[in-house]
């Protein structure tokens, strides 16, 4: 026995020293891909030259094989709008990650700009002037996106002096200091006079909301009396026009990605590309694209741009399971150019005589307005 218990305390000692070599020889292939500004490219098809093994990049650009490696790999790069590439990926590589950067194609389709607000009408132009004058209370569509407000209790819980009540299964909001309902302006015209079940509403679909709890405060086009003769404050809710639900559902774990579904109808030839039409896509400029310009960046002078992808049908229609945002410099551009992107409208391609679906690829940037003097 104490000839055996030295050498199982070398054997056990050594354990440690032999483990990392085995687990050097097999790593696993991490990566990103990137453009020449070195923005993160989503859906980027990454192939592996033995095992048809695949993996596609996520919206930072990056992928991963789960399955550890041991030899030699040739990794293929593919994405609709990008030149192909090739790489040739070893485990003995010093470097953690594998990098590439993929080049743009050339597109025939301008940019689409976005100059600060200047391009607001309608109901978001009064909406944002108001706020702009710092009465009363603000909810924006950005906001309610960002804190995941689903329901009207929800928004109301994020604007201070208000408060719900459930009654008979219905829900009431009161402002501060008042027994009495507020009234509730939709787009501008007064609800029913009546107590309103707040809960019918769906924030998802609106624009913004703006909360008076008195007269001093209250724009005068919103400033009336009840049927009581007494004043409960004012909301007013605005929603985004022409659309009912513009909310994009979230892509399932399983299901098949924008730039997946786009792939496989291209090589069905259910969609064509820009190369392939003899008359490509573009947008109708009687509805002019016009993403707003988000508030946070807005305030902070935050410029950049996003590159969007979808198919649009041979009615001129995008398809709004195709809608990817390939990169951005920031993910709220991207959030932007969704939203305003669900109820455009195109001119479609045309190919041998007749319409036909197109994959898009168009780019919007955010500028900011100069001033006078120059600065933004």
């Amino acid at each position: 026995m104490r000839k055996t218990v030295p050498g199982a305390v070398v054997v056990l000692l050594a354990l440690p020293l032999l483990l990392p070599a085995a687990a050097d020889a097999q790593k696993v292939l991490r990566g990103v891909v990137r453009d020449s500004l070195g923005l993160g490219i989503a859906g980027v098809q990454v192939s592996l030259g033995s095992g048809g093994l695949r993996a596609e990049t996520g919206a930072d650009g990056r992928f991963a094989f789960p399955q550890a490696r041991s030899a030699d790999e040739e990794v293929q790069f593919r994405r609709l709008g990008y030149r192909p590439e090739r790489r040739l990926w070893s485990p003995s590589d010093a470097a953690p990650e594998l990098m590439v950067e993929l080049s743009a194609l050339p597109q025939r389709l301008a940019p689409v700009i976005v100059s600060g607000r200047e391009n607001l009408r309608g109901n978001a132009l009064g909406f944002y002037r108001r706020m702009d004058q710092g009465q009363g209370r603000f909810v924006t569509a950005e906001q309610i996106e960002r804190r995941s407000i689903f329901t009207m209790r929800d928004l109301f819980r994020t604007v201070p002096g208000m408060r719900t009540e459930t009654m008979r299964g219905r829900t009431y909001v009161r402002l501060r200091g008042s027994s009495v309902p507020p009234m509730v302006f939709l787009d501008g015209v007064r609800m029913a006079a009546g107590e309103i079940d707040i809960e019918l509403l769906d924030p998802q679909t609106f624009l913004g909301v703006e909360v008076y709890s008195g007269d001093a405060t209250m724009p005068p086009e919103f400033n009336q009396v009840g049927l009581s003769g007494q004043r409960g404050g004012a909301i007013v809710i605005w929603t985004r026009e022409g659309q009912i639900r513009p909310r994009l559902e979230r892509r399932g774990r399983n299901e098949r990605s924008a730039a997946s579904t786009v792939s496989a109808m291209v090589e069905r030839e259910e969609v064509f590309t820009e190369d392939q039409v003899d008359t490509p896509a573009r947008p109708d400029p009687s509805l002019p694209i016009e993403p707003m310009y988000p508030d946070s960046l807005f305030s902070a002078g935050v410029t950049g741009f996003a590159l969007a992808e979808f198919v649009v049908m041979a009615d001129g229609q995008v398809q709004s399971s195709t809608l990817d945002i390939v990169t951005a410099t920031h993910p709220l551009f991207g959030d932007a150019v969704r939203r305003a992107l669900v109820t455009a409208r195109f001119f479609p391609a045309t190919r041998q005589g007749r319409r036909v679906a197109q994959v898009v690829q168009l780019p919007i940037r955010f500028t900011l307005p100069e001033r006078n003097n120059g600065a933004p």
